[in-house]
């Protein structure tokens, strides 16, 4: 591409993205081999794209249509909304703005990645997580990481929580001691709560935890509580409820 207006854009990224989900039918190596085309997709987007300065971009990708792919994350029909939570009251809109398109592409390939259910899965969620603070820092802001973000990673412990370890693993992975996910380190809850955690710290960059990322996080300290049979885990989960909710709130919850 020696023009920069030959670049490919967001749009056709994400066309490219969905087709890719679409062309493989369910299973379990149909899903590893999208995420992996859609990995090389989002290398190959990133390699062609992030080469020339964010300000060529920008003016070579104006007025350009964005398609919303499919694979963006859904809040568990059990997750709390939040006026049930007692959360505070965003101070702007940026709580709830709409993800810009570069940020949409991360999206869908952090999904895929999160449904392989794998560890390989979750390092590799994580992976394409700190691919966006890189390009934030380097200027590319558009590319930098929200809320949906940090909820893909957390998604991606919480599949490789409910998976039965011993049978599925692949032949890639690497095999963890035991049947329990909780002897996973750091796959189990050290893994969400460092994640949580990160997050809650996100603030001076307008980004803040959202019921979902609660929710993501509680169900796998609650499985993990329930396996553990003590109460560890629960002293746990009150310090990190405490941590973002903060005392006032989490008097509330209590």
């Amino acid at each position: 591409h020696k023009s920069v207006d030959y670049i490919p854009n967001c749009s056709i990224y994400e066309c490219l993205l969905l087709a890719n989900q679409a062309s493989y039918p369910f299973g379990r190596n149909a899903t590893d081999q999208a995420a992996q085309r859609a990995n090389r997709l989002l290398s190959r987007w990133i390699s062609l794209h992030c080469r020339i300065g964010p300000k060529q971009s920008a003016a070579a990708t104006t007025n350009t249509t964005t398609i919303t792919t499919s694979t963006s994350t859904t809040t568990s029909t059990t997750a709390p909304s939040m006026e049930e939570l007692p959360w505070s009251t965003p101070t702007s809109n940026e709580r709830h703005e709409t993800p810009h398109p570069e940020q949409k592409l991360f999206h869908s390939v952090m999904r895929l990645n999160a449904d392989t259910n794998t560890v390989s899965g979750v390092e590799k969620t994580e992976e394409w997580l700190r691919t966006m603070q890189t390009l934030k820092r380097s200027g590319w802001t558009h590319c930098g990481p929200d809320v949906t973000a940090y909820n893909l990673l957390l998604l991606a412990f919480k599949n490789l929580r409910y998976r039965k370890l011993k049978s599925n693993l692949g032949s890639g992975e690497r095999i963890p001691r035991g049947d329990n996910i909780s002897e996973l380190d750091p796959f189990g809850s050290n893994g969400v709560e460092r994640v949580m955690l990160e997050l809650n710290e996100q603030a001076g960059e307008g980004i803040f935890p959202n019921a979902l990322s609660l929710n993501l996080t509680l169900t796998v300290l609650a499985k993990e509580a329930k396996n553990d049979g003590t109460t560890v885990i629960c002293q746990r989960v009150d310090r990190l409820l405490l941590k973002v909710l903060g005392e006032e709130k989490f008097r509330i919850l209590t």
